[in-house]
């Protein structure tokens, strides 16, 4: 690669609208015509359009509309893919990185531009964000990994390593062994363009499986990025069951690497998958994943002057696209003697906020992705009905899959509730005696397993020792006096450890460096 690139200025994609705001007339004509015309959305490998298997992606909380209509890839498409995958990193290979990173920069103005209303009307009628939800994820912050991945990619190829009198070192990248899929979930656009592109910064020839609830709005980042330059031969769109996907590029020899973001669950029988099938491969995979997040608010006692400020960042933490987010508060631990107060407020304030169409105006949150999500949490509401101490409205889905804010009041801090993960707007919470303090965020710590975003909110330095133990390395994405979600690209680079990914950063330079490898090179001055 050349190492003559310049690195340009690169600055955040800042949004225009706030958490309840208008939705402008321009994204809702976008909406009725995705309506009226649902868009039939192919397979495309080897840079062939492919329309069979057609399924319908619907739209959450109108649950009877069709947004979409997909294709469907069988095992014989997903072998396509794979023997066309090397063809596609051999035309990639050709363009140079000058070349690749205005590919990249084309595509980061095309999602703030010509693609913008299409991307905030498919973001919302797809995956049932707000005005504000969708801005946040499928502009600013698809742009910005867009921008950010540009920089980082120059600034890893103009590295200097250190030289002696009688040699010169240098570092290059290249791409892995064989092929990178991407397989990316459906409650960030954002997520899916990252897992998709990130690979190609390193040359890589990628085969992308969208969600499927999220097909519409990934299908158009899929066409700003052909549009933008990238060979539709190096970046497949192979929409699948995601068994016969799986099952069939982990036969694969030719496996070289997976870009993952879904469940824990579904990321260990992958892990297995390639485990069992190392020695089938021409390569050691590289598997990149990020997955689920039990996180965390842990008041401590000196916040009782910063309750209102406690309770704002907690109903925009657990509630904020109906607690669908990685990084979703679902958990809240505070001290006896601020509970109620607590409680009181935030009840006083969800009143005022909206819920319902995000096609309307103010709304704050909708409704869960789709009926199996509905279900459990409807399940796990109702199994705790007698704890339940919010006063909104608890679900509904006559029209659409509509679960409501809900606070449960847990008294055990060791009961198996604790370690649920539950998609959806629904927040445990504990008073803790202060005597019990450092028991408690023991707990907190402790109990769930996953270590990705965690909220601890206090001043006094007397608290440092326990911050210190036990918060202070304890999840990959730390705030103090700040919510567990709303991670920003080169700000807070995102992912966890434990039973939460392979803390990979994505947002970083680093995230990067997974889907290359690194060449050093030493040239004697004298020989």
């Amino acid at each position: 690669m050349s190492r003559n690139s310049v690195i340009k200025k690169v600055v955040n994609h800042v949004g225009k609208f706030n958490y309840m705001d208008k939705v402008p007339i321009t994204v809702r004509k976008e909406i009725q015509s995705i309506k009226q015309n649902p868009p039939i959305i192919p397979i495309n490998i080897g840079g062939k359009e492919i329309v069979k298997n057609l399924k319908p992606q619907y739209c959450p909380y109108q649950k009877d509309v069709i947004i979409a209509e997909y294709s469907s890839a069988d095992k014989n498409d997903i072998y396509n893919a794979i023997n066309s995958s090397n063809k596609g990193k051999k035309i990639w290979n050709e363009f140079s990185l000058n070349q690749k990173m205005d590919i990249f920069e084309k595509a980061a103005n095309l999602v703030t531009s010509k693609y913008e209303n299409k991307l905030l009307a498919s973001t919302i009628i797809g995956q049932g964000k707000t005005i504000y939800e969708a801005e946040i994820d499928a502009i600013s912050e698809l742009s910005d990994f867009l921008n950010f991945n540009r920089k980082y990619m120059i600034e890893l190829n103009n590295e200097n390593l250190i030289n002696s009198q009688d040699a010169i070192n240098t570092q290059s990248w290249t791409s892995l062994s064989g092929f990178v899929a991407a397989v990316s979930p459906f409650n960030f656009t954002a997520i899916g363009g990252n897992l998709a592109t990130a690979p190609l910064f390193m040359g890589n020839a990628v085969i992308w499986k969208p969600s499927d609830f999220s097909i519409l709005s990934n299908y158009y980042i899929y066409e700003l990025l052909l549009e933008a330059g990238v060979p539709a031969e190096t970046l497949q769109f192979v929409p699948s069951e995601p068994e016969i996907f799986m099952n069939t590029i982990l036969e694969s020899p030719k496996f070289g690497g997976l870009a993952f973001t879904g469940s824990s669950s579904v990321f260990k029988d992958i892990l297995k998958k390639v485990y069992t099938n190392i020695d089938s491969y021409e390569s050691f995979p590289r598997i990149i994943g990020e997955t689920g997040g039990n996180n965390y608010h842990f008041v401590f006692p000196d916040m009782e002057k910063k309750i209102e400020e406690i309770v704002n960042l907690t109903i925009r933490g657990a509630f904020g696209y109906s607690g669908q987010k990685c990084s979703a508060t679902k958990r809240l631990y505070i001290p006896e003697q601020l509970y109620d107060n607590f409680v009181s407020t935030l009840n006083k304030k969800l009143k005022y906020y909206k819920f319902g169409n995000p096609e309307n105006d103010y709304i704050f949150s909708s409704s869960v992705i789709h009926q199996k999500s509905y279900n459990n949490c409807v399940s796990h509401i109702l199994s705790n009905k007698y704890k339940i101490v919010s006063e909104t409205n608890l679900f509904d889905n006559r029209i659409g899959n509509f679960v409501f804010p809900t606070i449960i009041h847990e008294k055990d801090p060791y009961s198996e509730i604790w370690k649920k993960e539950i998609f959806g707007p629904c927040l445990l919470i504990h008073k803790y005696k202060e005597k019990d303090l450092e028991k408690i965020a023991n707990i907190c710590t402790s109990i769930s397993g996953t270590n990705l975003t965690g909220s601890v909110f206090y001043k006094e330095s007397k608290y440092n020792n326990i911050f210190n133990k036990y918060f202070a390395n304890n999840v990959g994405n730390l705030y103090i006096n700040d919510k567990s979600t709303g991670s920003v690209v080169g700000q807070q680079p995102f992912g966890g450890f434990g039973l939460s990914g392979t803390n990979d950063k994505a947002g970083s330079k680093y995230f990067l460096t997974r889907f290359g490898n690194s060449i050093v090179t030493k040239t004697k001055n004298k020989f």
